[in-house]
């Protein structure tokens, strides 16, 4: 194996590999239960594991002979890879603190891609695609079944296509890797810098998260909705902060306008108001992408600065550039670029600052 592939290969073994085990360690601790024990509650220990990821992470070269991917599975992605793909085979690797593990690794002459099967201790086996930009942006592409659901830092996107063929999969990341400025071929004196950052990004996300996580549960001040304009002619009252929350007096509020100027039957109003949203006027994407993804089952992520990719259960659909558009604006052009099946109706409920969306047509 020259030192290209090896630097190329460890890397990606080693991105996905701290995935999945800060997955395992962040649920390790759940465990269901609750109450005071009544009504049949079962409480489950958590089981002890070991109290951190390991130190280091190395590959064992595994003789052709002892092939590891017979799998008539294992046989096509490497024949899809090397043919399709124009992918060179780098041999096969054992993961040495990781029992069971085991990786086919390609990379490819020309392009900053390496291509990797995995088999698990289950027999599972997926493939993953990987391109690093100038940038220090590295972008994946998976067909695993279980990807880690580990939100992952800025400009390092996974893009999981569950159970996807490896022709397909080569398709899909093509797409999503379109930009210029891919990365030059890596010396292997370059590797353990630049291993040391992507791990700290890891790191720096899972931090980043939990301060999140314990910011939702503190207290704030709550801002009231400015009301509805009755009169456009007037002056208009600034409108609420793109972080706004409505209180229970706001939501039935906008509720009693939006009935009053719409016909919806009493007895499939509980359905309506469960897909109906809201966007502030200068919401900006991540605050919209979210939404997307609460109702729609839409994800949004943005593969470099100003671009973003906008990706359903079924891959990658369009690539948006949404420049300086905030609120309503950008939420329509969102909203014109997904399948008729996946799209919001707007509401013509006109209140200062806000507009209404719903998944059911009115």
């Amino acid at each position: 194996m020259s030192n290209l592939a090896g630097t190329l290969v460890l890397l990606g073994v080693l991105m996905f590999i701290v995935y999945r085990i800060l997955q395992t360690l962040n649920n390790q601790t759940q465990y269901s239960g609750g109450g005071n024990g009544q009504g049949g509650k079962v409480y489950h220990m958590p089981e002890r594991r070991r109290a951190g990821p390991p130190v280091t992470v190395s590959l064992t070269s595994i003789p052709e002979e002892e092939n590891p991917f017979t799998s008539q599975e294992g046989k096509e992605a490497h024949e899809t890879l090397t043919k399709r793909g124009e992918l060179d085979f780098a041999g096969y690797f054992s993961v040495k603190e990781m029992p069971g593990y085991f990786l086919a690794a390609y990379t490819h002459p020309r392009q900053s891609l390496i291509g990797i099967i995995y088999r698990d201790p289950k027999d599972n086996i997926w493939v993953n695609l990987i391109t690093e930009y100038a940038d220090g942006r590295v972008i994946t592409s998976s067909s695993a079944e279980d990807a880690p659901k580990t939100k992952r830092p800025k400009g390092m996107p996974l893009f999981n296509y569950a159970g996807l063929a490896t022709a397909q999969l080569l398709r899909r990341h093509k797409l999503e890797t379109r930009a210029s400025e891919k990365a030059p071929a890596k010396k292997i004196e370059e590797f353990p810098e630049f291993f040391s950052s992507n791990y700290l990004k890891l790191r720096q996300n899972l931090d980043a998260l939990a301060k999140q996580e314990k910011e939702k549960t503190s207290p704030k001040a709550v801002t009231t909705l400015p009301p509805p304009l009755k009169d456009r002619s007037t002056s208009p009252e600034p409108a609420p902060p793109a972080d706004f929350t409505p209180t229970p007096a706001d939501f039935k509020n906008w509720l009693d306008m939006i009935y009053s100027r719409i016909q919806i039957p009493k007895e499939g109003r509980a359905e309506f108001q469960r897909g109906l949203v809201w966007v502030i006027q200068n919401a900006e994407m991540p605050t919209i992408s979210q939404i997307f993804a609460d109702y729609a089952d839409v994800r949004l992520d943005e593969v470099e600065k100003g671009r973003w990719v906008i990706r359903l259960n079924g891959g990658a659909e369009d690539i948006i550039e949404p420049g300086e558009l905030t609120g309503s604006a950008l939420f329509d052009k969102i909203n014109s670029s997904l399948p008729s099946d996946n799209r919001f109706f707007k509401i013509p409920v006109d209140i200062q600052g806000v507009s209404f969306y719903s998944r059911q047509s009115v």
